[in-house]
């Protein structure tokens, strides 16, 4: 590359070269320095500065013609100068500059050509290191899809490849929502600006997390730093996302079921249990008018079979044949009970055994009285303090064994009230004590309105909403619930620990209403 920065002849002038007039010697141009070095400069507009001289040992005048700068000669220049003749023996200082615009070592020759007939063209050699910082930015690529519920970590790498410390000054994230600095890269960021020897490198930690199931996400990592050639760099970012996808269906039944065993003591006085029987009608109305698909039955013996032979009260015998079934179940007075056994004041030893296996399944007793899919509510009457022979905890573990979910066994009763009972029964304290635990409702034995009673248990045995068990551990961020085709934002919760979906209170789905789950399922070397 020729660089031609000043011409000292003009159109219409002859040529110096050729001709000096008033002398017969001639022109011999010396210059000292063969090598002008301008040694190390930084490039971030730091300008160095030589003089080269210029002397004419000859005896005629030395007519400088013009300064050629050639080679890579971009950061070298020579300001404009005064290129009158030098008479024999005068001197001459030529001014040079090198500014360096990057870094790395530089070299041109400069070139100066004058009337000197055995150097028309002066050589001089011209060199300089330029100093400065140089970024070289990258992070890592993408080899597999992040899967939704993992954390992958991706380092940026941030290298000086140039001759003096480069500093970090800024460092933005745009776009790619999911990814954040981890937190020992921010707590470096917070020391702006960072300081990158020369040949050093620096690794910042980036954690991307994806929260959605897009095909892919993207960003920009923005760095601005002291390199004088790329004050600001741009680092693109993208990765792919994939899921274990899951999708759950539950129906919910129009009519619920619910099993409701009634534990009678017939040692309680007969001025309590008569209006108790009479009541069952209200109970069995509110049933009806709740739409439930019930079964109902009661033991009065220490054995705990029923007395009569018959099924279970069901909503699809008449009105009157449910009556009459649950009144020869339960007795209608003492003189026909069959009380032969010592336990008609345990009721949790005559629940035990009127709802367990060998009474409940094939070929007991009580066979058909209890569906497995059916929660069971226990309902017992005594005026008497409950004298099963275990402690309570032990005899309720026992009863909630009878079913997969220990909360579809719920106790209700009606008995003395706590704290003392009253004038005529006794605190009815363990058994209380079950219902309270079960949410099941108590009554008191000494209030006379039976048909209240009854509305209460009546309430009380309506199935609640189980909670929906899930086949797989959820990504939280990744639930998706609908009802009936309706996305449903709240009013809903996950146990990530027992793996279930649990409505409010209040918020549950309507009776016959389908649930749809969607979510994702991290793998499981992702889960923590």
């Amino acid at each position: 590359m020729l660089f031609t920065l000043l011409l000292a002849c003009t159109a219409g002038e002859e040529d110096p070269l050729l001709t000096d007039p008033g002398s017969s010697g001639s022109c011999t141009l010396f210059i000292p320095e063969a090598l002008l070095d301008f040694g190390r400069v930084y490039v971030a507009g730091e300008t160095a500065e030589r003089r080269l001289r210029v002397r004419n040992d000859g005896d005629a005048e030395c007519v400088l013609r013009e300064t050629q700068l050639v080679g890579e000669a971009e950061d070298f220049s020579v300001p404009t100068q005064d290129l009158q003749a030098l008479g024999p023996g005068e001197t001459r200082d030529l001014l040079l500059h090198y500014i360096p615009r990057q870094d790395g070592a530089d070299q041109a020759e400069l070139h100066i050509l004058s009337n000197d007939t055995a150097a028309p063209t002066y050589v001089i050699e011209l060199q300089g290191d330029g100093l400065a910082p140089r970024l070289e930015a990258s992070i890592q690529e993408q080899t597999e899809p992040v899967m939704l519920g993992c954390t992958e970590e991706f380092v940026l790498l941030l290298s000086n490849r140039g001759s003096v410390a480069l500093q970090v000054e800024a460092l933005s994230l745009v776009g790619a929502p999911d990814l954040a600095w981890s937190e020992s890269s921010q707590a470096e960021l917070s020391k702006l600006p960072l300081s990158v020897g020369p040949g050093e490198s620096r690794a910042l930690t980036l954690l991307f997390a994806p929260l959605s199931a897009d095909s892919a996400q993207e960003g920009t990592l923005q760095i601005l730093s002291s390199d004088p050639e790329e004050p600001s760099v741009a680092v693109s970012f993208k990765a792919a996302v994939d899921q274990d996808a899951h999708e759950q269906r539950f129906e919910l039944p129009l009519q619920p079921k619910t099993d409701v065993l009634f534990v009678v003591d017939w040692l309680t006085t007969d001025t309590k249990l008569v209006p108790f029987l009479g009541a069952f009608g209200t109970f069995r109305k509110e049933l009806t008018a709740l739409n439930l698909d019930y079964q109902i039955s009661a033991v009065v013996q220490s054995e705990g079979c029923h007395i009569g032979g018959s099924g279970p009260v069901t909503q699809d015998l008449s009105a009157e044949a449910q009556d009459a079934r649950f009144i020869e179940q339960a007795c209608s007075s003492v003189d026909t009970c069959p009380l032969d056994g010592p336990d008609s004041e345990r009721a949790f030893v005559v629940a035990e055994r009127a709802a367990g296996e060998s009474n409940a399944g094939a070929g007991g007793c009580n066979e058909g009285l209890f569906r497995d899919d059916a929660e069971l509510h226990i309902i017992s009457i005594s005026d008497e303090a409950e004298q099963s022979y275990e402690e309570m905890s032990v005899h309720l573990a026992r009863l909630q064994s009878l079913r997969e979910n220990p909360s579809d066994v719920v106790l209700h009763g009606i008995g003395g009230p706590a704290p003392r009972g009253c004038a005529d029964a006794d605190f009815y304290d363990r058994y209380y004590q079950a219902t309270l635990l079960t949410g099941g409702v108590f009554r008191s034995i000494c209030e006379p309105d039976m048909d209240a009673h009854m509305s209460a248990f009546a309430q009380g045995v309506v199935p609640q909403l189980n909670p929906f068990e899930l086949d797989a551990l959820p990504v939280l961020e990744s639930i998706e619930l609908a009802v009936d085709g309706v996305a449903i934002e709240s009013g809903w919760s996950v146990d990530l620990e027992a793996l279930t979906l649990s409505f409010d209170a209040g918020a549950e789905p309507a009776r016959g209403s389908e649930v749809v789950l969607s979510y994702a399922s991290p793998p499981l070397e992702c889960r923590d």
